[in-house]
């Protein structure tokens, strides 16, 4: 089973943590492809090869630790889940 919206994801975003992982659930939705890297599922080697590119390539990794930090704030704050939330139930209300 994937979870749709992993919140370790959204942890690790607002942490500036880049993220490696399975393209699996809602996971893409989450990560860009200037914030993580993702791989196909279950291929360990891509994951591998991922985790290494990133441990090795300081610049790559600060590019992608910014990037991750100004993701989380465009995208993943308590005002932007509200707002949208509302958003929903008042064009629910207008139907």
């Amino acid at each position: 089973m994937d979870d749709n919206f992993p919140t370790t994801v959204l942890e690790a975003l607002a942490c500036s943590v880049p993220v490696v992982g399975f393209r699996v659930g809602g996971i893409p939705e989450q990560v860009t492809e200037d914030c993580g890297i993702m791989v196909n599922p279950k291929d360990t080697k891509a994951l591998g090869r991922a985790l290494e590119k990133l441990l090795n390539d300081d610049e790559l990794r600060k590019k992608f630790s910014e990037n991750c930090r100004k993701r989380a704030l465009q995208n993943y704050t308590i005002e932007k889940f509200t707002d949208n939330y509302i958003e929903v139930y008042n064009k629910a209300l207008r139907r």
